[in-house]
């Protein structure tokens, strides 16, 4: 079997990803074929070539709603990355996976705000290790599926606020020169069971790996509100028997991050 596709991240790690690693298990996978820094999310394969080509639209399916069914294999990126992780933290570790870019055309949509980052920092910085993960979309072997990202505070707010408290992905690259963007942000999500993402790739990613994975979706906008996958008990949680909790609302991720303390 060839596995190939330049799809959305979230068809990725949904769709083909599952389908490649079932094909790998049964010894049928030939090849796989993906964009540029796909690499780490076909670990498996022996044989991945990767495109410097833009997102491809259109791909087929129902992922986004109830109907969406596993079909194929997650690959267990935890237990394959985590013993090779060059990173240790002296607490449990929670990440933070946030997001800032135009969706759809329109200005930023699905992200965590200033305040939603302030309470969880301020929350759990004494209790967990915490990791911010949000893209600037230049990053080295970061793949743009051209959704620009838009200036956002959050760094210079977060480094001033919370600068002695958590750790910003992006200054990793200074001391990993080795590792590219897909294979740090792997490394440092198997080493963590919290999760705290926005609705899009970087949501599925962070249900990859187990745990407890809060899903803040923009409820006021009826595209994202729409799309099961992003609520609660979705079927996400069939990627790694992760427990998804989704949220709407900053007053929703505050109750929810309560019962984390």
């Amino acid at each position: 079997m060839i596995v190939s596709s330049t799809s959305e991240l979230t068809w990725i790690l949904m769709k083909h990803v599952p389908r490649a690693y079932s094909a790998h298990l049964d010894g049928s996978l030939e090849s796989t074929k993906c964009w540029k820094g796909s690499k780490p999310f076909f670990f498996f394969s022996k044989n991945h070539v990767e495109v410097n080509s833009g997102v491809t639209y259109g791909d087929k399916g129902d992922i986004y709603d109830d109907n969406w069914e596993l079909k194929g294999v997650a690959p267990d990126y935890k237990s394959y990355y985590s013993p090779t992780s060059p990173f240790t933290f002296d607490k449990p570790v929670m990440i933070i996976n946030n997001k800032f870019i135009i969706e759809w055309g329109q200005p930023p949509v699905n992200f965590l705000n200033i305040d939603a980052l302030r309470g969880i920092c301020e929350t759990f910085k004494d209790s967990y290790d915490i990791v911010y993960i949000r893209s600037n979309t230049n990053e080295r072997g970061y793949w743009n599926d051209a959704q620009p990202s838009k200036p956002f505070n959050d760094y210079e707010v977060l480094r001033n606020e919370y600068g002695n408290d958590i750790t910003f992905m992006n200054d990793m690259f200074t001391d990993f020169t080795n590792l590219d963007y897909n294979t740090l942000q792997i490394y440092i999500h198997s080493l963590a069971l919290k999760f705290i993402s926005v609705a899009g790739g970087n949501a599925v990613i962070s249900s990859y790996f187990g745990g407890e994975n809060i899903i803040y979706r923009n409820g006021n906008n009826a595209r994202t509100n729409g799309r099961k996958v992003w609520h609660s008990n979705s079927k996400l949680s069939t990627l790694s028997n992760a427990k998804i909790i989704g949220v709407q609302s900053n007053d929703e991720l505050t109750n929810e991050l309560k019962l984390w303390k």
